[in-house]
């Protein structure tokens, strides 16, 4: 009977949230940077960038709001400390430069690829992006490969090794 009388407000207390509340904000952005991903199109894909610097740069003005300040919460299973701040802005520092760095990265490589080969061949390399979000997604997250995702898979690889063939042909290239 006692349990049947909880209060549902009295499990979370919000001022609790407080404590988490990089944590929070850097998971809003990453959602949010996976939809923009998706939506947006290939020559606006900076932006993704951009947006999950902003939401670095947004974690770091929260996380210097607590320091300071010693709190435990969440019925003492988290704490913030001056520990668990450096800590905090040692993942911080490292997530901006990981952005900064990979961007940079696939920018100059996708500039060199397309200064090497001709736009539309060179452009169709990144539907293979497909399958690797599906083995990747297979992997690491447990998600089931469907008939579709196979037949999806093959028709890309498909049009892949079409592309390899039609240069090799073209080029004159003999094995």
């Amino acid at each position: 009977m006692f349990l049947l009388q909880a209060n549902a407000t009295s499990l979370i207390n919000v001022a609790d949230l407080r404590l988490i509340a990089p944590e929070l904000i850097l998971t809003v952005c990453a959602c949010v940077a996976l939809v923009m991903e998706v939506i947006l199109p290939y020559r606006k894909s900076k932006l993704t960038a951009y947006f999950s610097l902003v939401g670095v740069a947004l974690a770091f003005v929260s996380l210097y709001f607590q320091m300071g300040t010693i709190a435990d919460g969440f019925y003492g299973m988290v704490r913030v400390d001056g520990f668990a701040l450096l800590f905090k802005a040692i993942f911080l520092i490292s997530a901006a430069l990981a952005i900064g760095i990979s961007t940079q990265i696939a920018q100059t490589s996708m500039t060199k690829g397309l200064q090497a080969e001709k736009t539309g061949r060179a452009t169709m390399v990144g539907y293979v992006q497909i399958i690797f979000a599906g083995a990747w997604g297979a992997m690491l997250f447990g998600e089931s490969i469907t008939l579709w995702t196979v037949i999806g898979a093959a028709i890309v690889l498909m049009g892949m090794l079409s592309l390899v063939m039609v240069r090799r042909e073209a080029v004159g290239i003999d094995e």
